[in-house]
Formats: structure tokens, C-alpha cells, sequence
């Protein structure tokens, strides 16, 4: 994650006027997103299925 970007005087404080948002930076914004967030699903998937066999390996052994 990077920092948002220092505001500038030209145009009141806000962002440069080549760094405004546009429906193209946001979209992307968004893909990138939806894509980090399909990641730490994908991940926490994952580790529940471990978790879950582990459980079930440790009851099996109990018996």
C-alpha cells in the first residue's frame, strides 16, 4: 500500500489535476480490490481446511 499523495496548492489542496480519480484509475482500483480480497479468501479457505483435518485426524487418533 502506498501513501495517498501530498496535496498540492495548485489546486486548492487536493489532488493534481493528473491524479484525480477517473472511471478508468477507479476501476482498476477496484479490480485490484476484488482481487486482494479473492486472495484472503482463498487463503482463509485454505487454512480452514487444514485446521479442520487436523481436528478430524485428532479425533481419529482418540479412538
Amino acid at each position: 500500500m502506498s501513501l495517498p499523495p501530498e496535496p498540492t496548492p495548485d489546486d486548492g489542496g487536493g489532488f493534481a489535476a493528473s491524479e484525480r480519480s477517473t472511471p478508468a484509475t477507479t476501476a482498476v482500483t477496484a479490480e485490484k480490490a476484488v482481487s486482494s480480497i479473492q486472495m484472503i479468501q482463498t487463503g482463509l479457505l485454505l487454512t480452514n481446511t487444514v485446521i479442520l483435518i487436523l481436528i478430524l485426524g485428532l479425533l481419529i487418533a482418540r479412538n
